[in-house]
Formats: structure tokens, sequence, C-alpha cells
């Protein structure tokens, strides 16, 4: 399963993304913001929970019915409770959810929610290939979480920004023509957010040269095994590599537009991420 806390600060919030496996699970731990963040409602197709907008025909499903939407279409599997329990929004495609949300501006916020893939077979067709969510604010993206490659299993998610507009509008989607569980999305003020101090201590290591326009290095890399993860400022990911026990590795950023990136070093139990300017 994946489990990723990430934050975010672009025009509506200075983006930082990493891993961890702290996040057993999705829970407010004070009021949420959000209006209905369980998706709480009445199961059935072209079905959006109370307190949401829905863009073209969402469903409402939970683990215990046959899926509920055009007749016809059925689970590929058992689907699993997810962790908030009830209903959960189910999109596809070009489907996607919002809610309007009033913020303070200058005050960093804590998203949280848990998606996962959900396979349906109709007429002899599967829709059960890997499948994330984009998560914009105001009309962009800010956040793509990776596919989720096993079936129903729910993956959490852990977003920080900072509001720099009263209004904001969120919004969840799927990244392809596949089917997406969204549930137990919460939104808290928090006052505290992690720096890139906190992530940067946890692992000892160098990058240079910064900036750079053709190639860098990254050193110290101790583990035996590790992932590295360059995202952009609009959070996309632009490479991502499996580690072996290289204690040295070089990145070509010759290719990448001008700008700021995010690299990260990740371990099972530790991660390191530090900002890389491109230069012209």
């Amino acid at each position: 399963m994946l489990s990723n806390i990430n934050r975010l600060s672009l025009c509506l919030a200075i983006v930082l993304f990493s891993s961890t496996f702290m996040i057993a699970q999705v829970t407010c731990e004070q009021v949420t913001l959000v209006t209905n963040g369980s998706f709480d409602g009445t199961i059935g197709p072209s079905v959006t929970a109370a307190g949401w907008d829905g863009d073209s025909s969402p469903d409402l499903n939970d683990h215990l019915n046959s899926v509920q939407t055009t007749s016809g279409y059925n689970w590929v599997g058992q689907p699993e409770e997810s962790f908030d329990g009830g209903t959960w929004q189910n999109l596809f495609g070009i489907e996607s959810i919002s809610q309007t949300l009033d913020l303070e501006i200058g005050q960093w916020y804590d998203l949280r929610f848990h998606y996962a893939a959900q396979g349906i077979v109709s007429g002899g067709v599967e829709f059960s290939s890997p499948v994330g969510v984009t998560v914009s604010l105001n009309g962009l993206s800010v956040y793509t979480a990776p596919d989720d490659e096993t079936q129903y299993t729910w993956e959490p998610v852990n977003l920080e920004f900072q509001a720099t507009e009263e209004t904001v509008v969120l919004t969840f989607s799927p990244t392809q023509d596949e089917y997406l569980g969204i549930d137990g999305v919460c939104l808290m003020p928090i006052s505290n957010p992690m720096s890139i101090a906190d992530y940067t201590s946890a692992l000892q290591l160098e990058m240079y040269p910064n900036p750079s326009n053709s190639m860098i290095t990254i050193s110290g890399i101790e583990e035996s095994s590790a992932r590295l993860v360059v995202v952009d400022t609009n959070g996309r990911r632009v490479e991502e590599r499996q580690l072996n026990g290289e204690e040295q590795i070089q990145l070509t950023v010759s290719t990448w537009p001008a700008g700021i990136y995010f690299i990260q070093v990740i371990t099972d139990e530790k991660r390191w991420i530090d900002r890389l300017v491109v230069s012209p």
C-alpha cells in the first residue's frame, strides 16, 4: 500500500512532497472544514454525496452491495470497506467531485483522504488497471497521487498547504479512464507545518551543484534500498527510480525546463528532500 505526506505551496498554497509510513488511517483530530468528507448517503448511480458538487455522473457505493452504477456493471472481486466506513464516492475518467471552502489567507491546512482503484466489469469489458487521483485547488492541479496498483486497497494521502486566497474550490478526479473511490476527506488548520529542515535531517545527503543546468550528484546514500522521486512545483513526477545500494547517483537535468524541483530520497523509515534550481 502507498502512504504519502505532502506539502503544497503554489498560487494557493510551496510544494513539498515526501513519503511516510506513520499514517495508519485518515482521521480528523479536530472539527473538519470539509462538509460530509465521509460521503454519507444512499448508494446509487449518478449520486453525488450531500455537500459536494459532481461533474458528469459520480456514483455512491459501499462494499456490501452490488456495484451501484449503470445496470450490468459489476465488481471485479470483492471491494473492501474504506477506513472511514459507510459509503464512498466512485469516479470514472472525466468525472470529478468538488467543494468550495472558506479559508484564512496565510493559514496552513492539513488535507487528508483515502483513495482506491475500483475494479468494474461490464459487457465483458473490464476496468481494473492502476489509477491515481489528481487534487486541484481553484482549477489548478497541485498534486497527483501515485497509481493504486492493488484493487480496493485504500491508500492514505496527507497534504499540507498554505492558503493565499479566501475561497478555494477543492476538486478530486481520476488520473485516467478507470474507476476510483474517494473517502474520508478532512481539512484542518495546523499551527506547526513541517519544514524542509524536518525532512533533510532524517537522511544526511548532499546534492551538488545547485543550481545546475546539466547534471547533479546526490551522495551519502547509505541505505541498501531507497527510492528517488523528483516532482516539479505542479506536483508532477518528473523522475522516479529504485535505488539498490548506490551510495552516489547522478541525474541529468539538461532536458528539464528551468525552474524549481524537489528531489527526494525515500526509505521505509526515513526521507530526505531538498530544492533544486534548474537554471536556463
